[in-house]
């Protein structure tokens, strides 16, 4: 049984991905084929920004979607995340404050790479570095 879930957990984690909605053909197949190699980081399996090729031929819709992301995030200071955070980890267990802070900073963080990537004109350098 558990075997049956497990793929149907997967599917529908990256249908939810608002980057996934609504595209198909190449995209997804690359998608697909770097969720099969490792669970990872999104950006850790795509091609550099310096791969022109790839990143101009991307659906003009989703790069228009992450680079519309990108720009709305850019207004947003990434979320501090403090040592009183990872300490109450620490002492009671409770991850919830700690994991909040660090996974949106982690999607920002994404967004601005993935921006960075489909324009490749210096824009989101800043906000990656930060």
């Amino acid at each position: 049984m558990t075997t049956e879930i497990i793929p149907a957990v997967r599917e529908k984690e990256r249908t939810r991905h608002h980057l996934f909605a609504g595209q198909t053909g190449e995209w997804i197949r690359l998608i697909q084929e770097g969720r099969k190699k490792k669970d990872a980081v999104l950006t850790s399996w795509l091609p550099p920004g310096k791969d022109r090729a790839f990143w101009e031929n991307l659906d003009p819709e989703l790069s228009d979607q992450v680079v519309q992301r990108a720009q709305e995030l850019m207004l947003h200071p990434f979320p501090q995340i403090l040592l009183s955070d990872y300490r109450e980890f620490c002492r009671s267990g409770n991850r919830i404050r700690f994991e909040e802070k660090y996974f949106a900073r982690r999607q920002m963080l994404t967004a601005f790479v993935l921006a960075e990537c489909v324009t490749y004109k210096g824009a989101y350098l800043d906000k990656i570095a930060d």
